[in-house]
């Protein structure tokens, strides 16, 4: 077996197992219905990822990445009510894109089983918080945004993005009517708490 074939394997083997994953959830996945979507056998499974946890850690620190990647810099001369409503949207387009990844995502940090996963998740929400916290230390930094505490501000606009993985995810799936919503909520948010009058 070549290199490139070993990859392509892998990658064949990944895809299924993250898409059994997101839908059937870590407990209810199987080996079984892993090398069934991936059309492989359960030797070939095995000689790329020594079992089902494994499997899915590799699952998860792949998407992960790619989603940190997706991560936008600020735009620093931008006005920073516009830069902050524009990355608010990025991450609502981003959980509107990923919905059942970022429902497993949530799963995970609240049963707290994987703590190798858990952290990796951890940081992930944490680079969204900082990048988040910047944009409101620059609009106060030129006196655009109140003098605010800006941890309590970034908590209310990750604990919504929270509430929409989980309770989106129960009921029905993320709709795009739901996020124009949300963003009439997120700029009421700002002219509320942190925009001055005067702007």
């Amino acid at each position: 077996m070549t290199k490139i074939h070993r990859h392509i394997k892998e990658e064949q083997i990944l895809n299924a197992a993250e898409a059994i994953f997101l839908e059937y959830g870590y407990d209810k996945a199987s080996t079984r219905l892993i090398t069934k979507k991936a059309d492989v056998n359960i030797a070939l499974l095995h000689y790329y990822f020594r079992d089902k946890q494994s499997l899915f850690n590799m699952m998860v620190i792949k998407r992960i990445n790619f989603l940190r990647n997706q991560i936008h810099h600020p735009v620093d001369n931008k006005d920073p009510t516009e830069n902050l409503l524009n990355t608010i949207e990025h991450h609502l387009d981003l959980i509107f894109d990923n919905q059942l990844f970022y429902r497993l995502m949530v799963t995970e940090l609240m049963r707290r089983n994987r703590k190798e996963i858990v952290g990796l998740i951890e940081s992930f929400f944490k680079k969204i918080e900082i990048q988040i916290s910047e944009i409101i230390k620059h609009g106060m930094e030129i006196n655009i945004f109140r003098k605010v505490n800006k941890e309590v501000i970034v908590k209310n606009i990750i604990g919504l993005f929270l509430e929409v993985i989980i309770i989106e995810n129960e009921t029905h799936s993320f709709q795009i009517e739901r996020k124009e919503e949300l963003m009439v909520y997120y700029k009421n948010f700002c002219k509320g708490f942190l925009i001055k009058p005067d702007f």
